[in-house]
């Protein structure tokens, strides 16, 4: 999600091409936006950044949406993702929660119980520390990292929740950014 924000290309070590891990999905979603993924061995690189309205329907696999809705509040209005219905049922209210936020940074959406559309992407802002919310919710919290590739500094409220999937995720990041030539 980083390349399809901010462009470059992003090495991942270590993966199963073949694996059934749902997450796996965002690449085809991502490559459908104009993304580029090749392997090598059990390395992926991702060549970003999206390029065309991310179209998708999460039904089966709503653990994407906050990365998904990251990406497209950042990059491309006419983004639209589906299917969002039991996305109340997770760790928090994910789809409030990521709307909530990215309004907050300028974003305009189209919300209803079932889809997320982007109107308007978010707005930079270089200057200023803008607080989000990651709800306890370790995806969303992850998220609004992306998120801050575009938006410029954020302040997050309760960073530490990534521990639940990814306890190193904060120095991976921070190791992320500066292969990108950042240090937000």
């Amino acid at each position: 999600a980083a390349a399809a924000v901010a462009g470059g290309w992003v090495v991942v070590p270590g993966l199963d091409r073949h694996s059934a891990q749902g997450d796996r999905v965002i690449c085809d979603i991502l490559a459908d936006a104009g993304m580029v993924f090749e392997w090598f061995g059990d390395r992926l690189v991702a060549k970003g950044p999206v390029t065309k309205p991310i179209f998708a329907d999460l039904g089966a696999r709503p653990d994407a949406f906050p990365a998904l809705a990251a990406v497209a509040a950042c990059r491309v209005p006419g983004s639209r993702l589906s299917g969002l219905g039991n996305l109340l049922h997770k760790e928090s209210s994910r789809l409030e929660v990521m709307a909530c936020n990215l309004r907050s940074l300028g974003a305009r959406l189209a919300i209803s119980d079932e889809t997320f559309e982007v109107e308007k992407v978010i707005d930079r802002e270089e200057n200023s520390l803008r607080s989000v919310r990651a709800a306890d919710d370790h995806r969303i919290a992850m998220a609004m990292a992306v998120t801050a590739l575009e938006a410029g500094p954020l302040e997050l409220d309760a960073p530490s929740c990534v521990a639940k999937s990814f306890p190193n995720f904060w120095g991976r990041w921070s190791d992320l950014l500066l292969g990108l030539g950042r240090s937000d």
